[in-house]
């Protein structure tokens, strides 16, 4: 009964890191465009249409069966994150029972709600988590493999952990494994309608360009900073020390652990992702997470056996988590203001595809004409398009996307000229307005210093 209540709080306080404020963090034009997909799925029926835009197609699914629960099309997309973030969570947590001690457990799963990376990308709507959720199921399930990859392409990394640590016989496992890469194949072969065109999915359906010419040395430098910010110093240096220690141990048992294979593969994919990505963001390191927290675990547990008395531990354990503590706290109340990589802030905050000052704009619009009698374009399915057809206020609005409006901008259509509803326009770039348009700039807002988004009336 007692682990009941334990395990109990511990799951609610995971809940509440993910779900409490969860509109607080601006819309980034990556989460909007799955929302746009799965809007798209629920008004035409197409199961496998997102993949022309070179998108695996299941966590589009899942984001729009999401969509029928009771909040806003942001909230409910990025409960699935969530969600995800905690079924991860309790399989490391037994799997952390099952490889290291029974004891490993709890901590496992506290790492897993502290740690500022999977806090952060648990609460937004991108596929991070839910590709990670799919991975560490292949490790019990190993069917469910082609899940991890039929989210995103990199859940091809989780096939040799699979294939050496999955439930079962090595052989039973394959035969999995291969009926799952199968399925993956069927799925493709259904959305591209040609086996010669599978092939170009496998390597070209992917959102980022690889290559093994990229440039490692930058990578790794940017990755050790990521890091630093999203796993915090005391983890980094607790995986290390559960990184040695599985060497250790694995050379006094004379056999190969399989603390000592997740060790290894977590590195093999580090080192991968450095010398593959060409375009490089902190979330391709996302399913790091795996090694990095079952690691940490084993390097807490090693400490623990050191004979330390509970004061001792209590003291250190909190050492330990109240960096992470911090800086998650801060994510979830002041995103704004949290310690997250240079790279997440301009893609959040400051990039021309964040979506701050989404409610600033709809009360702009709100304020210019009568609600049933505007038009406002958008030069695509951006964070604004999303946060301004999700507002409830601006239900009577049509809001809509506008070719026109896509760079290079020559003129306005006539048809827009001549319509009799109140036009406006949505340009969030630099203000590159020809100077022949019949326009006024009504309103902006600053992002930062540098760059704002701005609100035009056409005046006829």
């Amino acid at each position: 009964m007692k682990s009941f209540y334990i395990w109990f709080l511990l799951i609610a306080g995971f809940l509440f890191s993910r779900f409490y404020n969860l509109g607080n963090l601006p819309l980034f034009s990556d989460e909007g465009y799955a929302v746009a997909r799965a809007w798209e799925l629920k008004n035409t029926g197409e199961l496998l249409g997102m993949v022309k835009y070179t998108t695996q197609p299941v966590f589009i699914w899942i984001v729009a069966l999401f969509q029928l629960l009771p909040f806003s099309a942001v909230i409910d997309g990025r409960l699935v994150s969530g969600i995800a973030g905690l079924g991860t969570a309790l399989i490391l947590a037994k799997l952390a029972e099952k490889w290291i001690d029974s004891n490993a457990e709890i901590p496992a799963f506290i790492l897993m709600t502290i740690l500022p990376f999977s806090v952060f990308y648990d609460r937004t709507i991108l596929f991070e988590s839910a590709t990670l959720f799919f991975m560490v199921l292949g490790l019990v399930f190993p069917a469910a493999t082609g899940l991890a990859v039929l989210i995103k392409q990199t859940g091809w990394l989780i096939l040799p952990a699979v294939l050496t640590l999955g439930r079962g016989s090595l052989k039973g496992r394959a035969i999995k494994v291969l009926i799952s890469i199968l399925m993956v194949l069927v799925v493709w072969y259904l959305a591209v309608g040609s086996y010669n065109l599978v092939t170009e999915t496998i390597f070209g359906k992917t959102a980022a360009p690889i290559s093994v010419h990229a440039n490692f040395k930058n990578n790794l430098l940017r990755s050790m900073l990521w890091l630093i910010d999203y796993l915090t110093w005391p983890v980094i240096w607790l995986s290390a020390l559960g990184g040695f220690a599985a060497v250790f141990e694995a050379i006094r048992q004379k056999k190969i652990t399989p603390i000592l294979i997740v060790a290894g593969w977590a590195l093999g994919i580090f080192l991968f992702i450095n010398k593959t990505a060409v375009i490089f963001y902190p979330r391709y390191l996302y399913s790091s997470l795996l090694g990095i927290v079952l690691l940490a675990v084993n390097g807490w547990e090693k400490i623990q056996n050191r004979g330390f008395n509970k004061i001792a531990l209590s003291g250190l354990s909190v050492l330990i988590m109240l960096p992470g503590f911090i800086s998650s706290w801060k994510i979830i109340v002041t995103p704004e203001k949290a310690d997250i990589p240079r790279e997440d802030r301009f893609q959040f905050f400051e990039d021309w595809t964040s979506g701050v000052g989404s409610k600033d704009l709809s009360d702009e619009i709100l304020k210019k004409a009568e609600i049933n009698k505007v038009n406002v374009y958008l030069e695509e399915e951006n964070s604004y398009f999303i946060t301004l057809k999700n507002d409830p206020r601006l239900k009577k609005v049509n809001v809509k996307t506008a070719q026109w409006l896509v760079d290079p901008l020559t003129e306005i259509p006539r048809e827009v000229l001549a319509d009799g509803k109140t036009a406006m326009f949505v340009r969030n770039r630099h203000p590159d307005i020809p100077a022949d348009w019949p326009v006024e700039l009504v309103w902006s807002f600053p992002k930062t210093n540098k760059r704002s988004v701005y609100l035009y009336k056409i005046i006829r």
